[in-house]
């Protein structure tokens, strides 16, 4: 079983990473890939219509076993979790 994080990186602000709301889990690799191209690329899309600059996005598909517990729906990343420096563009 798999489960999907998309991070999402805007430049001056930190990373957040989101996952499915209802913990969906999914048999096969591919398919965690696909359901989760296909949520990304509405937010990416309302992002950028919002004025972010995306900076980097990704996604992971993690195994997981059933007696892993689910994710949190969002939460922020920390900056070195990604091995890049946060920009600090607020005075």
């Amino acid at each position: 079983m798999f489960e999907f994080l998309i991070t999402i990186c805007t430049l001056g602000n930190p990373c957040v990473t989101l996952t499915d709301r209802e913990g969906t889990r999914y048999p096969t690799h591919s398919a965690c890939v696909r359901e989760a191209q296909s949520r990304q690329v509405p937010i990416l899309l309302q992002m950028l219509e919002q004025g972010y600059q995306l900076e980097h996005t990704q996604i992971t598909c993690r195994a997981i076993s059933w007696n892993t517990p689910r994710s949190p729906v969002t939460y922020p990343v920390p900056a070195q979790t990604h091995d890049r420096p946060q920009l600090n563009t607020r005075g």
